[in-house]
């Protein structure tokens, strides 16, 4: 699975989300070709993929503001078998996956709850304070940023269910 959050300054219009999506399949580890992205609500689009014996889905989500628009693009992957196995899987994880916005200043930070009552916690890079995202309670999770030269820094996140 891939996660990479997206950020595109300025006024862009929304009607161009689905060339961003298949910019950012081409681009994403996974050499696929991508069918077209199709809307399943109106700020995301899932597209399907396939190469060799590895199916992939794409999922692209965003909001848009006066200052730019902020999203989500996600690929989930596997062998045809274990993909056709555990599609059911993949989509409860990527359906969980959802954005809460900065909290206000001074604010205590409440447990946000999830489909299912799930309960969320929040996770800090613990190397410099660079980003925090909420991440099931109770998942082992490890991350950070990590600086691979002074200008090639990358945020990593890996959190595993409870039950592996």
């Amino acid at each position: 699975m891939l996660i990479w959050p997206v950020f595109i300054p300025g006024a862009v219009d929304t009607r161009f989300a689905p060339l961003i999506q298949l910019r950012l399949a081409a681009v994403s580890p996974y050499n696929a070709q991508w069918q077209s992205p199709q809307m399943v609500t109106p700020n995301a689009l899932c597209a399907r993929g396939a190469s060799g014996d590895k199916i992939a889905t794409s999922v692209f989500t965003w909001v848009s503001s006066p200052k730019g628009l902020a999203g989500f693009f996600y690929v989930v992957t596997a062998r045809e078998p274990d993909y056709r196995q555990r599609q059911n899987d993949f989509a409860r994880i990527l359906q969980s996956f959802h954005i809460i916005g900065a909290e206000t200043p001074g604010a205590a930070a409440a447990p946000a709850a999830g489909p299912g009552g799930l309960q969320y916690v929040r996770f800090s890079d613990p190397k410099e304070g660079a980003f925090t995202i909420d991440v099931p309670a109770g998942w082992k999770t490890e991350g950070g940023l990590f600086r691979f030269h002074a200008i090639d820094p990358r945020a990593a996140v890996e959190s595993v269910s409870p039950d592996g």
